[in-house]
């Protein structure tokens, strides 16, 4: 048993490794030739039908190509951040915890099975259509309009390449112990039959998000902690062929608008957002987009999903 759960958290993280440490190279380098200076000013025009300043530009770009982090110290480092109210940053808020870290989240799905323009789209469209929807309804929700209590206020210092370099190794390593963690607890789940009872309480939402029992475990994960542990054992399923196209595919989809309620909302809290806008709504937006697209695709075939909504050629199970 020891030796088989050694094994699942090696390939696990190997997987993940693959995609990761490649891209984090590649998106430093663009970082340092200055992309995300050129990527605000094209995200700022959208900025302002969402009621937000042009300069929080920079800070969804930032957000995009690297992290929540990097968004964040990137919020702070602008003047004009300490004068948003509780809508404002709630709204930016949004389309952070939509749609960051593409270029390795993006090919996490990818290496699931969905193609990267396909969940490119999801996330950008869905990113700012949840935005723009608690723009309409936080008007009149009271209490919007106060300014926004910052909580994190750090002394932004030069980073290095060497610090950036450590940075990065403790992130592979806490990964590591998050996924033996992660790895471990299912098995005792399992072994204890523990998630019956998560299923028993699932149940009646499961049908509508085009999920079965096969696919809560992992997509629970990551819901709650994120798309890389999520994803890394999604990756683990679509090869061992243990969850259909469909259910695949919806899976996917519902872990690319809605991962990392945890550390993710406790982030942009810091900042000074509304706390029901971006984990309620967040969570209702996403579930519900999910349902209709489940509703709207319920006659598709499962050869429809792996020729049309997958990538070329998928057959599950096929390494």
């Amino acid at each position: 048993m020891l030796r088989s759960i050694l094994l699942e958290i090696f390939t696990i993280c190997r997987d993940l490794f693959k995609i990761m440490i490649p891209i984090l190279l590649l998106v430093k380098a663009l970082e340092l030739l200055g992309a995300t200076t050129y990527l605000a000013t094209i995200i700022a025009p959208v900025m302002s039908t969402l009621g937000l300043p042009p300069e929080m530009g920079i800070v969804w770009a930032g957000t995009l190509l690297s992290n929540i982090y990097t968004g964040m110290v990137l919020f702070v480092s602008e003047p004009v951040a300490f004068q948003l109210s509780v809508q404002q940053v709630t709204v930016l808020g949004l389309l952070m915890l939509i749609a960051h870290s593409f270029p390795v989240e993006l090919r996490v799905a990818q290496k699931i099975g969905v193609p990267l323009l396909l969940s490119f789209l999801i996330r950008i469209f869905t990113a700012y259509a949840a935005a723009w929807v608690y723009c309409a309804v936080a008007t009149i929700i009271p209490g919007g309009e106060e300014a926004a209590s910052i909580l994190w206020n750090p002394v932004i210092e030069h980073q290095t390449l060497l610090r950036w370099l450590m940075s990065q190794a403790r992130l592979l390593l806490q990964i590591v112990v998050i996924v033996a963690v992660l790895v471990c607890m299912l098995r005792t789940i399992r072994y204890f039959k523990l998630d019956r009872l998560i299923h028993l309480a699932l149940n009646p939402v499961l049908p509508l998000l085009g999920l079965t029992e096969k696919a809560v475990n992992v997509v629970l994960v990551g819901i709650t902690l994120g798309l890389s542990y999520g994803g890394g054992m999604l990756i683990q399923e679509s090869r061992q062929g243990g969850l259909g196209a469909r259910e695949l595919f919806f899976s996917v989809c519902l872990l690319l608008l809605c991962h990392g309620l945890i550390e993710d909302t406790l982030l942009i809290l810091l900042l000074g957002a509304d706390l029901y806008g971006i984990l309620i709504f967040r969570l209702l937006f996403s579930f519900i987009l999910v349902a209709l697209m489940v509703y709207s695709l319920r006659n598709k075939s499962e050869q429809f999903f792996s020729r049309i909504l997958l990538n070329k050629n998928y057959r599950p199970g096929r390494r």
